[in-house]
């Protein structure tokens, strides 16, 4: 008779551990965590515990389904209004908002590339592909599509992220003043 001559060793004590974790679970429920309040009476407290009041609320999906009403929205209001500004009034997500853009950007400059395949310079990505190079154009066909989605689909160049050249942040900016300041003493 072929068999095991032990049991498999995550067979030996199961039944312990299920009794152990009951008993776990059993004082857990007795000292009722939920029921305790934390207040700010104590601000030394070094347990470092939060209230539920200050725990971030996670953000929910939207449930919106985009319509051609939302994309011409989006496309009416690119260079008058921000993200954020679109997402509110259509009841949407930033994310959302972007990714209208971004699909209408692939679009136009697929069918440029359908159309003709040198359209575009290229470039060896990190993995080492060769990809296509938008800021490339060397057809006439893909000339116009970026012309295109630099007129129509693109937020002013002043209210990209990262405008006025590299690292144009305002923490740039100060990190780079007080650098200037450090600097000129040595």
């Amino acid at each position: 008779m072929a068999g095991f001559k032990n049991p498999p060793p995550f067979a030996k004590g199961a039944k312990k551990q299920e009794e152990k974790v009951e008993q776990v679970n059993q004082e857990e429920i007795s000292e009722n965590p939920l029921t305790e309040t934390v207040t700010d009476e104590n601000p030394t407290d070094t347990k470092g515990e939060k209230s539920m009041s200050e725990e971030k609320p996670k953000r929910e999906r939207s449930k919106v389904n985009i319509s051609q009403e939302h994309i011409k929205f989006v496309r009416q209001n690119v260079k008058k209004m921000g993200y954020t500004e679109m997402a509110e009034q259509l009841g949407i997500t930033r994310n959302q908002i972007n990714r209208i853009l971004q699909t209408l950007k692939e679009g136009m400059r697929s069918a440029a590339v359908q159309a003709d395949p040198d359209s575009y310079g290229t470039k060896e990505n990190k993995k080492g592909e060769k990809v296509y190079d938008w800021t490339q154009p060397k057809s006439e066909m893909a000339k116009k599509v970026e012309a295109k989605i630099e007129s129509d689909l693109s937020r002013p160049a002043e209210s990209r992220p990262g405008a006025g050249g590299s690292g144009g942040g305002k923490v740039q900016q100060a990190l780079d003043s007080e650098l200037e300041d450090l600097l000129k003493d040595l």
